[in-house]
């Protein structure tokens, strides 16, 4: 998936892993139906790619929201309004926002949706 956050040493060199990978697919899949086609990713880096590898693999299609559009999947928060929200029914926040020590931030998002 082009991202790494897990490194390990082994007799061969310095190997990569996408840990990301398996916390999705464990909290995600008892709660995926049929009626999720697609879903709403809030970020483009790494854990962005991880969960858009996990949901394409169960043929759910992801669009990315960022700060500025990189290409003809992802949305800018900006145009990320009510409508938009309502036709998703899967949201995953794989952005900065909320992490330590900004633990009050949230995606610039309409929760009211």
């Amino acid at each position: 998936i082009g991202a790494v956050n897990t490194l390990l040493r082994c007799r061969e060199g310095w190997k990569g892993f996408n840990t990301d990978i398996k916390g999705i697919e464990d909290t995600l899949s008892p709660h995926i139906t049929t009626w999720h086609t697609k879903a709403l990713i809030l970020g483009t880096g790494g854990a962005a790619r991880a969960a858009a590898h996990v949901l394409r693999s169960w043929e759910i299609w992801p669009t990315f929201v960022s700060r500025s559009i990189s290409n003809e999947d992802t949305l800018r928060y900006s145009d990320v309004d009510h409508h938009v929200i309502q036709e998703y029914l899967l949201i995953i926040n794989a952005s900065p926002v909320g992490q330590w020590p900004d633990v009050e931030q949230r995606p610039l998002i309409p929760y009211e949706s």
